[in-house]
């Protein structure tokens, strides 16, 4: 917020999705993932390994759904605020610095 100046625009993409199963979302991104890793041969396998390894020893990433950066942004103040999901497990936000701060 404090290198936007008063009505500037904040845009990034991130990772938007967990692990849990629940989320229609979230199994599709799973699936198309392990699919295409399945589809490399062993070499896929192995990663998939890894990750599976990762996961187990709590070393996997925790990237923040849609709706946490929505909320996150809001109670920092932007304004105007909109967060877009995209079918693979990305996202897009966009927020405004409002013009009195």
């Amino acid at each position: 917020m404090r290198v936007l100046r008063p009505g500037g625009r904040l845009v990034f993409g991130d990772m938007m999705f967990d692990l849990s199963p629940g989320d229609p979302r979230n199994r599709a991104v799973l699936g198309d993932k392990v699919r295409a890793m399945l589809a490399k041969g062993p070499a896929g396998v192995l990663r998939l390994l890894k990750n599976a390894f990762r996961l187990a020893c709590r070393r996997w990433e925790h990237p923040a759904r849609a709706d946490w950066w929505r909320r996150a942004l809001t109670e920092a103040g932007f304004v105007d605020v909109d967060v877009l999901v995209l079918e693979h497990e990305g996202g897009v936000a966009r927020a405004l610095r409002p013009l009195r701060y």
